[in-house]
C-alpha cells in the first residue's frame, strides 16, 4: 500500500539522518519550515515523496494518499494528519507463525 511506503520511505530517510521518522520532519528539512510548518499542499507534498522520501510511485498514487487526507478538497493537508496516517499504518502485526 501507498500509506506503507511512505512510512517506510520516511522511517528510511529518518535512519540515515539520525533524526526523527516523522513526515513532519522530513518536511520540514526540505522546505525549512521547521515547527511553524502546519501544513502541505500538492506540489509539496509530492516535492517531500520524490526528493526527501525517494517515491517513484505515480503521480495518481500519492494522490490517492493526498485525496484521502484531504477529503474536504481543501488542497493542503496537515503535517499532523499525515503523520497520523503514517503511524497508523505502521502499527506492529503480531508476529506470524514460521512455516511448517
Amino acid at each position: 500500500r501507498m500509506r506503507d511506503r511512505i512510512r517506510e520511505a520516511a522511517t528510511a530517510q529518518a535512519a540515515t539522518a539520525q533524526g526523527s521518522a516523522s513526515v513532519s520532519a522530513c518536511a520540514a528539512r526540505l522546505f525549512g519550515g521547521g515547527e511553524g510548518k502546519t501544513s502541505l499542499s500538492w506540489t509539496e507534498f509530492c516535492a517531500l515523496c520524490r526528493r526527501e522520501l525517494r517515491l517513484l510511485d505515480c503521480d495518481e498514487q500519492l494522490r490517492y494518499v493526498f485525496n484521502s487526507l484531504d477529503p474536504e478538497d481543501t488542497g493542503s493537508i496537515g503535517l499532523e494528519d499525515l503523520d497520523a496516517c503514517v503511524r497508523q499504518v505502521s502499527a506492529p502485526s503480531p508476529p506470524s507463525a514460521p512455516p511448517p
